[in-house]
């Protein structure tokens, strides 16, 4: 696992990322932020596509 990084989304929301075995994780909460969606979609995630950072 690799060090947490920020990217800046349309200059306004930061959206964290961390990448695993090669590929990247993004915070879910900070994307549907930048996306104007809301945090309960993340229930709708399949198993396999959760996990912590810590």
């Amino acid at each position: 696992m690799s060090a947490l990084a920020v990217f800046s989304f349309q200059e306004e929301h930061q959206v964290r990322v961390v990448m695993i075995n090669g590929e990247p994780w993004f915070v879910a909460s900070d994307v549907c932020m930048a996306a104007s969606i809301d945090s309960t979609a993340i229930r709708k995630l399949d198993e396999d596509e959760k996990g912590q950072a810590r």
